[in-house]
């Protein structure tokens, strides 16, 4: 996928967890939806950590130790 053309890649998961998530690269956001329906975007979230996420056997597991406490973050409305 072209990170030139596409500046947000929307993802689902099928986790326990995790709903879907946006992927902002011209941003470094990452929105995560939960599966209670409750949305936060994480700052500062580089390229690098997003594909680690996404290439992580766990999304939910890696969203908890690499992202959930170590990034700024606001609660969507």
């Amino acid at each position: 996928m072209s990170t030139e053309t596409t500046q947000i890649e929307k993802r689902e998961w099928t986790s326990s967890m995790i709903k879907s998530t946006s992927y902002n690269w011209a941003e470094s956001t990452l929105s995560v939806k939960f599966n209670n329906d409750v949305e936060y975007t994480y700052e500062n979230v580089d390229s690098s950590e997003y594909e680690s996420f996404t290439n992580a056997e766990s999304q939910g597991k890696h969203f908890i130790s690499s992202i959930r406490n170590q990034k700024t973050y606001r609660k969507n409305d």
